[in-house]
Formats: structure tokens, sequence, C-alpha cells
């Protein structure tokens, strides 16, 4: 699931595909009951290295299926959990699963994109805001 809660100090708790983060008020990002901040560079690294040439294309395609998504469902619990858990790779769920070599074809996130074009139609405002409201000037 994916989620998060707001602490009144600024710290906020994400679950991101099984995986609990604490995420500080200045953006250090720790796992769960971790005092040693996530290795950012590391976790770079990593991407990198299981992506290469691959992660210029599935970051486009990534953003063109976010891009889809309009902001009132993005902003709704488990929405990107819900996309995720309908592109995710085959490989095993949490900790078991680190380490699997697995891809991410791009043809999987853009279709994830168009179902979700095809089942949530674009609203149009229909507000009187025109600027221009007699079409034939």
């Amino acid at each position: 699931g994916g989620g998060g809660g707001g602490g009144g100090d600024g710290t906020r708790t994400v679950v991101l595909m099984d995986i609990t983060l604490r995420i500080e008020a200045g953006g250090v990002v720790f796992f769960r009951g971790s005092s040693e901040p996530v290795n950012a560079a590391g976790t770079q690294r990593h991407i990198d290295k299981a992506l290469g040439d691959q992660l210029p294309p599935l970051l486009q395609a990534l953003e063109l299926l976010v891009g889809a998504i309009s902001p009132a469902h993005l902003r709704e619990e488990g929405c990107l959990s819900g996309v995720w858990e309908r592109i995710r790779p085959d490989v095993p769920r949490g900790k078991a699963g680190w380490g699997y070599v697995a891809s991410l074809p791009l043809s999987k996130v853009l279709d994830e994109r168009d179902r979700y074009a095809s089942s949530h139609p674009i609203e149009l405002d229909d507000s009187d805001d025109d600027p221009n409201p007699n079409p034939n000037p």
C-alpha cells in the first residue's frame, strides 16, 4: 500500500512498495526503525546499474503515466500503490524480492496510462470564464 502520516515536527511516514519509510523535515529518508539515513547515492547507483540506458525512456513513460492521472486522483490514498501493483515486475514481494533481476517493460507502463485514460475521461471546465464567449467574433 501507500500512504503517509504527518507528525507535528514535519516528519512523515510513507509506505512505498511494502517498505515503510520515515521522511524527516529536510527530506532525509530512513527505513522504519533505522537510525541511519537511506544512502541516496547508493540507491541511484543501483538503479543506474539495473536499468542502464533504459532509465531515461522508462522515466519518460512513468511521467506520461502520472501526467495522465488527475491531481485529485493522485491525492487519493493508495492511488499510486494501485498503479504500481498493476505495473510492477513479477518478483517476490518485500525483502524476498530484493536483488531479483526483472524488467519493467515500457509497454506495461504505457498500457496502464491508456487504461487509466480510458476509464477516467477528461473533465472539461464548464465555468463561464471563457475570454471569448462569442464563437463567431
